[in-house]
């Protein structure tokens, strides 16, 4: 299991930015701990399981595949975002990203030196905004 428990020790937040305003991962904010961050973790709310995240926002796989070979390709896919997502926490109200070892999707969305699209997010449905009504 790739899960990073280094969120429970963090208390202040702020929420990352890049050259074109604030970050934001398939629809949910990006945090990153600060100790004088403008915002209190509460304000992220519950936290969510990531794998069930994972498993939910999975591309759907080649419906020609045998039984057998599509349970491997879900599972690689499955275990290729794990690994791209072992720094971050999932919460409710946005992504806590507390990592240092797994950056290169932190880098990507930032925009941080040359980062190329990470591989593994080709594994999940593409992203479509909700067209809210505001009154």
């Amino acid at each position: 299991m790739y899960f990073n428990q280094k969120w429970k020790s963090v208390t202040n937040i702020q929420r990352v930015k890049n050259k074109d305003g604030y970050v934001s991962f398939l629809g949910k904010p990006v945090y990153c701990p600060l100790d004088k961050g403008s915002h209190d973790i509460k304000c992220l709310g519950r936290r969510l399981q990531k794998n069930h995240w994972i498993s939910i926002h999975l591309k759907d796989v080649d419906p020609q595949l045998n039984d057998n070979d599509r349970a491997l390709a879900i599972h690689k896919q499955g275990n290729d975002l794990n690994v791209l997502l072992k720094d971050w926490a999932l919460f409710r109200n946005g992504w806590l990203f507390v990592g240092e070892a797994y950056v290169n999707l932190f880098n990507y969305l930032c925009q941080r030196d040359v980062f190329d699209r990470p591989k593994a997010l080709e594994h999940l449905k593409p992203y479509k905004r909700c067209k809210c009504w505001r009154f």
